[in-house]
């Protein structure tokens, strides 16, 4: 009795609380969304061995293969012949060759375009039933380059909210990148940096990921950090691949958020992504100190995880042999916690689940409405589902 006597006051108080929002707060929507090898129908080939620097015109970039071979230079000729693709030391045979109309999954124009409708159509929707819009900021995961971020941001759904995007080319070697759109008439960048994982095998040799990208920016005239991951898969095994995400862990309790304080002792800082853990593994726990009470975070150099909260009663984002996983989080500063509304502070997050995002029928219903299965055209989504939280603002009195 006083188990559901407590649950009837809390659900009355966030009533009122939202409530008390539409009248005097404004809220805005961070989200995040792996959506699944977003990679455009044009073949291309990339600098992996990180030898080249910035600056250099062939720095990494996601080029057509054809136009490679056009180059004047006799090495980028031979390098970028079909033949040398798969060279163990300038080059890689990235996974969009896969990509093409004659590649591995026939993936044409068309389905490509509607990989991109259902992707900004998705995007659009969430947050929208308290803000009726659009998120402000937008985290994603498995893009290929700048095209498809172009193609994404202008497609009809989005096109009206004016997104811009941040995107550096990472040297995974699946050829996909994380990146972060934001509404510039809301947000507007003051610095960008990828902080590149260096990881390395048993023996010795370098293993590539995505970089970990960092914004920092005015929200609404507030500073406010982002920190966008793909980390390290499960790839080989949990246990075998565990170190490589704590690895990813360190680097953002160590070094990224250190950066930071060192320029604002306060910060608020989001960092959004799919970790390729839950939120009750160590990488999370212990390397990135993230954890799900609020009270303790407040108390200490802690993070918030609120997804943790969701990981207990069994919720996920990605379904793999009949069991869930809630790789895909949200996490906070502590000086996000505050109750002093005068600034922008959490209030709350969720998963982004909604019925056209999960498979209709077939051996795998239910599950999130993938892109491909086993090779076989789906016309879905992402085998992911979004992640998303509020941050709201007490509204100044006119």
């Amino acid at each position: 009795m006083k188990k559901r006597l407590f649950s009837l006051l809390c659900s009355l108080f966030f009533v009122c609380l939202g409530f008390s929002q539409k009248q005097n707060y404004r809220v805005v929507t961070v989200a995040f969304y792996n959506v699944e090898n977003l990679f455009d129908t044009v073949p291309s080939v990339d600098y992996i061995d990180g030898t080249k620097r910035p600056g250099d015109p062939f720095f990494h970039r996601s080029i057509p293969a054809q136009s490679a071979l056009a180059k004047r230079t006799p090495f980028l000729k031979k390098a970028y012949s079909f033949k040398n693709l798969k060279g163990k030391k300038a080059l890689r045979r990235v996974m969009d060759l896969d990509f093409t109309p004659s590649g591995k999954y026939r993936y044409t124009a068309a389905r490509y375009a509607q990989k991109i409708d259902h992707l900004s159509q998705t995007l659009a929707a969430i947050g929208r039933d308290l803000t009726h819009m659009a998120p402000v900021l937008i985290g994603l995961a498995e893009v290929e380059n700048e095209n498809v971020l172009n193609d994404l941001i202008h497609a009809k759904a989005l096109a009206p909210y004016r997104y811009e995007k941040i995107h550096f080319n990472s040297f995974d070697p699946r050829g996909i990148d994380v990146a972060l759109l934001y509404q510039k008439s809301r947000f507007v960048p003051t610095f960008t940096k990828p902080y590149t994982l260096y990881l390395f095998d048993e023996k010795k040799r370098r293993k590539y990921t995505r970089d970990i990208l960092l914004v920092r920016g005015e929200l609404d005239g507030e500073t406010l950090y982002l920190i966008v991951n793909h980390w390290p898969s499960r790839y080989g095994g949990e246990a075998r691949s565990r170190p490589f995400r704590m690895s990813a862990a360190v680097l953002i309790r160590k070094r990224i958020v250190p950066d930071i304080e060192l320029l604002d002792p306060d910060p608020k800082i989001i960092i959004m992504g799919d970790f390729n853990d839950d939120p009750s593994d160590r990488s999370l726990t212990q390397g990135l100190g993230a954890i799900g009470k609020k009270r303790l975070a407040r108390r200490s150099d802690q993070l918030h995880n609120p997804m943790a909260v969701m990981h207990r009663r069994g919720l996920g984002t990605l379904a793999w042999r009949d069991s869930w996983y809630l790789f895909d989080q949200m996490i906070t500063s502590p000086e996000l916690l505050g109750r002093d509304y005068s600034s922008y502070r959490f209030y709350k997050a969720a998963i982004f689940d909604k019925k056209y995002l999960r498979t209709p029928a077939g051996a795998f219903k239910g599950y999130p409405y993938r892109t491909y299965v086993r090779g076989r055209y789906q016309g879905g989504y992402s085998d992911h589902l979004p992640v998303y939280l509020y941050l709201i603002e007490r509204a100044q009195q006119t």
